[in-house]
C-alpha cells in the first residue's frame, strides 16, 4: 500500500517540548546522585577523623606523664675541673705519694674531671719542691698517665725490698686495733713487687706481727688470707671488750696452753 502524507507527517511542537521536558529531568536526577553521593562521601570522613581524635586522645591520657628534666641535670661528660679538691702534696718525706694519688683519682672519677682538665689543673694540687719539680717537666707530659707515673717515680718509695721488710718487721702493735695494724702492714707490703713475695707468706709475716693476746687466740691454720684473719679478729677483740678479763670462746678464740702461737 503506498505510503501516504499522513503517516509521514513532521513531529509536532508539543513533541519537541515533550522531549527536552524530559532530558531537563534526567539531567537533574544525575545530577543530584552525584552530589548525594559527594556529600555522604564528605560526612563518613569527617566521621572518621573525629572518631580517630577521640581514641587518641583517650590513648594520650592513658599514658603516664613522663617529665622532662631540665637541661641543667644531665651531665656534661668531662665538665669537672680540680677546683674543689682539697688534696694537696709538696713533696716532702713524710708525705706519701700514694695516698694524694689515690685522692685524686677517686675525685676526678667522682667530679667527672676529663683527662684533659685532670692534666692541665693538676699544678693547683703541687705545692712546694712538688711544684717546681712539675713546672720544670709539665711540658714534657701529654696524657694523665703519664703525669701519674711521674709523680710515682719522682716521689714513690723507692727503696729495695730488704728495707722494706726490716721496717714492717719493726712495727709493734700493741693495744692498736687489730685492722689499723693490718693495713699499716700491707701497705709496706704494697710497695714489695707482687712477684717477690706471695700472699700466704705476707699472711704469715703479718700474723708472727700480731700482739700476743691476739695470737693466743688465734690459730694459724683456721685462716687462708688476709680477711678471714681479721674476720676472726675482731670476734676476738670484740669478745675482750664486753667480757674483759675472760678468755673468749669458740674455734676461732681457743686458748693456748703454750700462750703465743
Amino acid at each position: 500500500m503506498p505510503c501516504t502524507r499522513r503517516d509521514h507527517a513532521a513531529p509536532s511542537e508539543d513533541d519537541f517540548v515533550s522531549d527536552a521536558d524530559d532530558d531537563k529531568v534526567t539531567d537533574n536526577a544525575a545530577s543530584f546522585s552525584s552530589g548525594q553521593v559527594a556529600a555522604m562521601m564528605a560526612a563518613m570522613q569527617q566521621s572518621q577523623t573525629e572518631a580517630f581524635e577521640r581514641l587518641l586522645a583517650k590513648v594520650l591520657d592513658r599514658q603516664p606523664s613522663s617529665p622532662v628534666p631540665p637541661a641543667s641535670a644531665f651531665p656534661v661528660v668531662g665538665s669537672g675541673t680540680f677546683t674543689h679538691c682539697t688534696a694537696r702534696f709538696g713533696g716532702d718525706a713524710d708525705e706519701s705519694v700514694d695516698a694524694f694519688i689515690d685522692a685524686i683519682q677517686s675525685y676526678k672519677d667522682c667530679a667527672n674531671v676529663s683527662e684533659q682538665n685532670a692534666l692541665r689543673r693538676l699544678s693547683m694540687l703541687l705545692t712546694k719542691n712538688a711544684a717546681i719539680w712539675y713546672q720544670g717537666i709539665k711540658k714534657e707530659i701529654h696524657t694523665w698517665e703519664e703525669a701519674v707515673d711521674l709523680l710515682i717515680s719522682t716521689y714513690g718509695d723507692r727503696r729495695p725490698p730488704h728495707r722494706i721488710y726490716r721496717e714492717l718487721f719493726q712495727q709493734q702493735q700493741g693495744s692498736d686495733n687489730t685492722d689499723l695494724f693490718v693495713a699499716r702492714c700491707r701497705a709496706l707490703l704494697s710497695k714489695i713487687p707482687p712477684s717477690d713475695i706471695s700472699e700466704k707468706a705476707q699472711v704469715d709475716m703479718v700474723y708472727g706481727l700480731l700482739d700476743v693476746r691476739i695470737r693466743k687466740h688465734l690459730r694459724r691454720e683456721d685462716f687462708n688470707d688476709f680477711s678471714s684473719m681479721l674476720r676472726l679478729a675482731r670476734s676476738i677483740e670484740i669478745e675482750e671488750n664486753h667480757h674483759p678479763g675472760q678468755q673468749p670462746s669458740g674455734r676461732s678464740a681457743r686458748w693456748r696452753s703454750g700462750g703465743a702461737a
